[in-house]
């Protein structure tokens, strides 16, 4: 279907296609549940999916879309972003991106590992020393190192750096890297490091209901659900006193999602 304006909402069953990760589904699914424009339609195509199996892009597809949201991919040869947008707007498509949502702000040391079937965020990259404590001194030395001040403003300039590189590099249109480093103290905005809380879903969400013109409805707003809710990193209460955040999270919690 040709765009025939930049506000979709003003065409007859809008169709979007997101492109992307964990990230695109939950915004697919905000726009399912939520979006109010009558016989809109929204896609999704989940890439790290479409490249283990080795098929390329379903540019056919896309091409039938008004919009397609992507997060950018920018080191898969084959599958990168920077070759398929020019694609899509020859083909008189609107292409909006946003970066790949990580930020690891309130969790120094964090990695992803394998624990009890899944692979989930904890903390890991703890020096030898901490764990030769006795057990008595055990929780105060883990917590002398994850809150130490200086790792911590450290740890959070580095990885605002990254996110900022990357919505440079992937030339995105949607970009939070400010937001986060205004609001971040104030209100959680990610459950994990690469699982944002719906604070920060709002956000993008909003911006892509903007940018499209095709609204939200007012339940979206209204709703304290948290779209990835399943895992949850803990932030200890000395971390966000000395990240200076009004919030802390003792909650570690990973379960499989009830629908995939």
């Amino acid at each position: 279907s040709a765009v025939c304006s930049s506000d979709l909402s003003a065409c007859s069953g809008p169709r979007v296609l997101f492109y992307g990760g964990c990230h695109a589904q939950i915004l697919q699914r905000i726009f399912r549940a939520h979006g109010s424009v009558p016989g809109a339609r929204y896609d999704c195509v989940v890439n790290f999916r479409l490249i283990e199996s080795g098929k390329p892009f379903p540019l056919k597809q896309a091409l039938a879309c008004d919009a397609v949201v992507l997060s950018p991919i920018l080191n898969r040869p084959g599958y990168l972003t920077s070759e398929l947008v020019p694609v899509l707007r020859a083909g008189g498509v609107r292409v909006l991106s946003f970066p790949w949502l990580r930020w690891q702000g309130y969790f120094p040391l964090v990695r992803k590992a394998p624990f009890m079937g899944q692979s989930v965020w904890h903390h890991a990259l703890l020096p030898p020393e901490v764990w030769q404590a006795p057990a008595s001194a055990l929780v105060d030395r883990v917590m002398q190192q994850l809150a130490d001040p200086d790792l911590l403003q450290e740890h959070l300039a580095r990885t605002t750096q990254v996110l900022r590189r990357n919505e440079a590099l992937g030339e995105c249109e949607i970009r939070v890297s400010d937001h986060i480093l205004s609001h971040h103290r104030q209100q959680r905005l990610f459950m994990t490091p690469d699982h944002p809380a719906k604070a920060l879903y709002e956000v993008v969400a909003g911006a892509v209901s903007d940018a499209l013109g095709l609204p939200l409805g007012e339940d979206w707003r209204a709703s304290a659900l948290e779209p990835q809710g399943e895992n949850r990193t803990p932030i200890p209460a000395p971390v966000a006193q000395a990240l200076g955040l009004a919030f802390h999270d003792g909650d570690f919690t990973s379960q499989q999602p009830m629908f995939g």
